[in-house]
């Protein structure tokens, strides 16, 4: 029975390893505290959206600990719920002087792509040492948070958060990586990006075949996690017909969602 989630795990577990090997390998690490909020000039140097957070009390030398009540403790942690949820104000909790002070209602700048609202960080965080008790804890701690975003995303997704157009096939992946290489400053950063991306597919790939849907792995395992309980097989005629119908709908949305990545080619 646990045979048919070998597959999603070993996904799940490249990805683990692809994130520990780049931790290792990164020459700067992200960390949680805010190193400067980002004025008309940074914003003008950088590309970055001006602050308007420090408006609502964040300032520079805080260190983000919490996010509308999530706890931070990496970088991916915080860009990602500074993300999604930053669309709307959020409550923060941050250490300031060795103190937790909470901030209520913080606003950041608010980007729209198809339709969805987005938070964007409007600050430059500090690097972390590379000292081995770092490296460490952003080994283990990185891809949980990876997982754990991905789980959430998907969640949002599937919710109607996103529609499809938050979705992407193998068109949109073949544009994103494409964009990717054309951005890369040198090809050291197009391989660290292009790695990232990889780990992002396979974690993506085996917490959806997770899904309990009769037609993936995970609906496989509950069938039989079912016939294992009841101590017989299920009626083949309709576990047949429940893992056609879900193959069929899954294959209508990947026809979807390769029409909507055409389009939105031209």
């Amino acid at each position: 029975m646990l045979i048919v989630l070998a597959g999603p795990v070993m996904n799940i577990l490249l990805s683990v390893l692809l994130m520990t090997g780049l931790v290792f390998s990164a020459d700067i690490i992200g960390s949680t505290t805010v190193a400067a909020l980002v004025d008309e000039q940074m914003s003008e140097d950088r590309g970055l959206p001006v602050n308007v957070s420090g408006e609502y009390g964040l300032q520079a030398g805080d260190t983000i600990l919490k996010i509308n009540g999530k706890k931070i403790r990496v970088y991916y942690d915080m860009a990602y719920y500074l993300t999604t949820m930053g669309n709307e104000p959020v409550d923060l909790v941050v250490e300031r002087d060795g103190k937790e002070v909470e901030l209520k209602g913080v606003c950041f700048p608010v980007d729209e792509t198809d339709g969805v609202k987005y938070g964007s960080m409007d600050f430059i965080v500090l690097r972390k040492d590379k000292t081995f008790a770092n490296v460490c804890y952003e080994a283990f701690w990185q891809p949980i948070s990876s997982i754990r975003t991905t789980v959430q995303g998907i969640i949002d997704t599937v919710s109607g958060r996103y529609g499809i157009s938050g979705v992407s096939g193998v068109v949109g992946m073949g544009d994103a990586m494409s964009e990717v290489i054309s951005t890369g400053e040198s090809i050291g950063m197009i391989i660290e990006d292009l790695l990232n991306f990889m780990v992002l597919i396979s974690i993506s790939l085996g917490i959806f075949n997770l899904i309990p849907l009769p037609a993936l792995d995970g609906g496989r395992f509950v069938i039989y996690a079912i016939e294992g309980i009841i101590g017989r097989r299920l009626p083949q005629k309709a576990v047949t017909i429940a893992i056609s119908v879900s193959m069929g709908l899954l294959l209508l949305l990947m026809v979807l969602i390769t029409f909507k990545d055409i389009v939105k080619l031209f």
